[in-house]
Protein backbone atom coordinates (compact mmCIF):
# COMPACT_ATOMS: atom_id res chain seq x y z
CA UNK A 1 0.00 0.00 0.00
CA UNK A 2 3.18 2.08 0.82
CA UNK A 3 4.38 1.77 -2.79
CA UNK A 4 1.21 2.06 -4.47
CA UNK A 5 0.58 5.76 -2.43
CA UNK A 6 4.49 6.80 -3.40
CA UNK A 7 3.31 6.26 -6.79
CA UNK A 8 0.63 7.97 -6.90
CA UNK A 9 2.52 10.72 -5.44
CA UNK A 10 5.16 10.77 -7.95
CA UNK A 11 2.73 10.80 -10.82
CA UNK A 12 0.82 13.41 -9.30
CA UNK A 13 4.25 15.43 -9.10
CA UNK A 14 5.09 14.96 -12.74
CA UNK A 15 1.69 16.67 -14.09
CA UNK A 16 2.28 19.60 -11.98
CA UNK A 17 5.70 19.44 -13.08
CA UNK A 18 3.94 19.67 -16.52
CA UNK A 19 1.62 21.58 -15.63
CA UNK A 20 3.91 24.45 -14.01
CA UNK A 21 5.71 24.54 -17.08
CA UNK A 22 3.03 25.61 -19.01
CA UNK A 23 1.51 28.02 -16.51
CA UNK A 24 5.08 29.93 -16.34
CA UNK A 25 4.54 30.20 -20.18
CA UNK A 26 1.26 31.71 -19.68
CA UNK A 27 2.34 34.21 -17.13
CA UNK A 28 5.15 35.16 -18.52
CA UNK A 29 2.93 36.24 -21.57
CA UNK A 30 1.01 38.00 -19.63
CA UNK A 31 3.96 40.07 -18.16
CA UNK A 32 5.08 41.13 -21.28
CA UNK A 33 1.80 42.26 -22.64
CA UNK A 34 1.69 44.51 -19.53
CA UNK A 35 5.15 45.77 -20.23
CA UNK A 36 4.32 46.34 -23.86
CA UNK A 37 0.89 47.81 -23.05
CA UNK A 38 2.95 50.49 -20.18
CA UNK A 39 5.58 50.86 -23.22
CA UNK A 40 2.58 52.06 -25.36
CA UNK A 41 1.17 54.24 -23.43
CA UNK A 42 4.40 55.86 -22.45
CA UNK A 43 4.85 56.33 -26.32
CA UNK A 44 1.33 57.76 -26.59
CA UNK A 45 2.23 60.36 -24.29
CA UNK A 46 5.58 61.48 -25.31
CA UNK A 47 4.29 61.37 -28.80
CA UNK A 48 1.04 64.05 -27.46
CA UNK A 49 3.07 66.23 -25.58
CA UNK A 50 5.84 66.26 -28.80
CA UNK A 51 2.82 67.29 -31.47
CA UNK A 52 1.94 69.77 -28.48
CA UNK A 53 5.22 71.75 -28.63
CA UNK A 54 5.12 71.01 -32.83
CA UNK A 55 8.33 69.15 -32.87
CA UNK A 56 10.28 71.36 -30.48
CA UNK A 57 12.15 69.73 -27.56
CA UNK A 58 13.05 66.14 -27.11
CA UNK A 59 10.61 62.85 -26.66
CA UNK A 60 11.16 61.71 -23.03
CA UNK A 61 12.59 58.55 -22.97
CA UNK A 62 11.28 54.89 -22.17
CA UNK A 63 14.62 54.37 -19.88
CA UNK A 64 13.35 51.94 -16.66
CA UNK A 65 10.32 50.36 -19.08
CA UNK A 66 11.68 47.65 -19.98
CA UNK A 67 12.82 44.64 -18.39
CA UNK A 68 11.39 45.81 -14.92
CA UNK A 69 9.90 43.16 -12.96
CA UNK A 70 8.14 43.40 -9.66
CA UNK A 71 6.32 40.39 -7.37
CA UNK A 72 2.56 40.69 -9.08
CA UNK A 73 -0.75 38.91 -8.28
CA UNK A 74 -2.27 36.53 -10.30
CA UNK A 75 -5.39 37.79 -11.12
CA UNK A 76 -6.45 34.78 -13.50
CA UNK A 77 -9.38 32.82 -11.70
CA UNK A 78 -8.63 29.38 -13.44
CA UNK A 79 -5.23 29.41 -11.95
CA UNK A 80 -4.49 27.33 -9.29
CA UNK A 81 -3.01 30.26 -7.58
CA UNK A 82 -5.12 32.60 -8.16
CA UNK A 83 -4.82 34.87 -5.68
CA UNK A 84 -0.80 34.80 -4.78
CA UNK A 85 1.46 36.00 -6.10
CA UNK A 86 3.94 35.40 -8.72
CA UNK A 87 7.67 36.48 -7.98
CA UNK A 88 10.32 39.05 -9.66
CA UNK A 89 12.57 37.73 -11.38
CA UNK A 90 16.42 37.59 -11.31
CA UNK A 91 17.37 39.88 -14.72
CA UNK A 92 20.20 37.31 -15.36
CA UNK A 93 19.06 34.15 -14.66
CA UNK A 94 15.37 34.74 -14.95
CA UNK A 95 14.82 32.69 -11.88
CA UNK A 96 12.24 33.82 -9.52
CA UNK A 97 13.49 36.11 -6.76
CA UNK A 98 11.53 35.45 -3.16
CA UNK A 99 11.55 38.19 -0.22
CA UNK A 100 13.37 37.72 2.43
CA UNK A 101 11.18 39.02 5.09
CA UNK A 102 8.55 36.26 3.77
CA UNK A 103 10.61 33.57 4.93
CA UNK A 104 11.67 35.17 8.20
CA UNK A 105 10.82 34.62 11.52
CA UNK A 106 10.06 31.36 11.94
CA UNK A 107 12.15 28.36 13.40
CA UNK A 108 12.03 25.52 11.24
CA UNK A 109 12.46 25.05 6.89
CA UNK A 110 9.15 23.42 7.08
CA UNK A 111 7.71 26.59 8.62
CA UNK A 112 9.74 28.87 6.19
CA UNK A 113 8.79 26.87 3.16
CA UNK A 114 5.08 27.28 4.29
CA UNK A 115 5.06 30.66 4.54
CA UNK A 116 6.98 30.97 1.47
CA UNK A 117 3.57 28.50 -0.29
CA UNK A 118 1.29 31.23 1.57
CA UNK A 119 2.78 34.08 -0.26
CA UNK A 120 4.02 32.74 -3.67
CA UNK A 121 1.65 29.69 -4.28
CA UNK A 122 1.64 26.23 -4.34
CA UNK A 123 5.51 25.56 -6.20
CA UNK A 124 8.14 27.30 -4.59
CA UNK A 125 11.85 27.19 -6.68
CA UNK A 126 13.97 25.18 -4.15
CA UNK A 127 16.70 27.39 -5.28
CA UNK A 128 15.30 30.64 -5.18
CA UNK A 129 13.90 29.59 -1.90
CA UNK A 130 17.26 28.17 -0.10
CA UNK A 131 18.80 31.81 -1.13
CA UNK A 132 15.75 33.67 0.72
CA UNK A 133 16.07 31.39 3.83
CA UNK A 134 19.83 31.78 3.99
CA UNK A 135 19.38 35.79 3.47
CA UNK A 136 17.90 35.63 6.98
CA UNK A 137 20.66 34.58 8.61
CA UNK A 138 18.73 33.13 11.09
CA UNK A 139 19.75 29.64 10.55
CA UNK A 140 22.93 27.39 10.49
CA UNK A 141 23.30 26.98 7.26
CA UNK A 142 27.24 27.71 5.74
CA UNK A 143 25.76 28.97 2.69
CA UNK A 144 22.89 28.59 0.06
CA UNK A 145 23.73 25.31 -0.87
CA UNK A 146 23.60 24.00 2.74
CA UNK A 147 20.58 25.99 3.22
CA UNK A 148 18.75 24.08 -0.11
CA UNK A 149 20.03 20.75 1.27
CA UNK A 150 18.02 21.48 4.49
CA UNK A 151 15.17 21.51 2.25
CA UNK A 152 15.25 18.04 1.88
CA UNK A 153 13.74 17.82 5.30
CA UNK A 154 10.01 20.01 3.77
CA UNK A 155 9.45 16.53 1.90
CA UNK A 156 11.73 13.71 3.92
CA UNK A 157 8.36 13.90 6.68
CA UNK A 158 5.03 14.21 6.05
CA UNK A 159 2.85 13.68 2.63
CA UNK A 160 2.46 17.92 2.24
CA UNK A 161 5.11 18.62 -0.25
CA UNK A 162 7.21 16.85 -3.35
CA UNK A 163 9.72 17.60 -5.36
CA UNK A 164 10.65 17.14 -8.96
CA UNK A 165 12.99 18.78 -11.17
CA UNK A 166 14.06 21.74 -8.69
CA UNK A 167 11.00 22.63 -7.69
CA UNK A 168 9.00 22.06 -4.45
CA UNK A 169 5.38 21.36 -4.31
CA UNK A 170 2.48 21.82 -1.76
CA UNK A 171 0.24 19.47 -2.52
CA UNK A 172 -2.15 20.72 0.14
CA UNK A 173 -4.78 23.41 0.69
CA UNK A 174 -3.08 27.00 0.99
CA UNK A 175 -4.43 30.32 2.91
CA UNK A 176 -3.01 33.39 1.26
CA UNK A 177 -1.00 35.62 4.14
CA UNK A 178 -3.26 38.67 2.81
CA UNK A 179 -0.67 40.98 4.39
CA UNK A 180 2.30 40.35 3.03
CA UNK A 181 0.71 39.88 -0.39
CA UNK A 182 -0.77 43.53 0.24
CA UNK A 183 2.64 44.73 0.95
CA UNK A 184 4.84 43.36 -1.66
CA UNK A 185 2.45 44.29 -4.13
CA UNK A 186 2.25 48.20 -2.94
CA UNK A 187 6.04 47.99 -3.29
CA UNK A 188 5.91 46.86 -6.00
CA UNK A 189 3.38 49.65 -7.52
CA UNK A 190 5.52 52.21 -5.59
CA UNK A 191 8.74 51.10 -6.66
CA UNK A 192 7.37 51.97 -10.40
CA UNK A 193 6.03 55.14 -10.04
CA UNK A 194 8.77 56.49 -8.31
CA UNK A 195 11.70 54.39 -10.29
CA UNK A 196 13.26 53.10 -7.15
CA UNK A 197 13.48 49.20 -5.74
CA UNK A 198 11.00 47.63 -2.92
CA UNK A 199 12.08 49.06 0.51
CA UNK A 200 13.79 45.93 2.59
CA UNK A 201 14.38 45.20 6.05
CA UNK A 202 10.74 45.82 6.90
CA UNK A 203 9.46 43.24 9.15
CA UNK A 204 6.10 41.93 7.93
CA UNK A 205 5.38 39.08 10.56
Amino acid sequence: MVDLISSFTKMETEILELRRQETEKKRAAGEMEGQYTEQLRILRKARAEAQALHGGGGIPGREGTVGRSFPTEIVDPSDEDFGFLWAASDPESGEPMYDVRVVSGYKTTRERAHAAAQVYGHQLREKSLADAIFATGETSASDGASARSSLGSVVRYGNEWSRLSGWLYFLGDLTRNEKVIRLLTSEGSESVQQDEGPEVGRDVQ
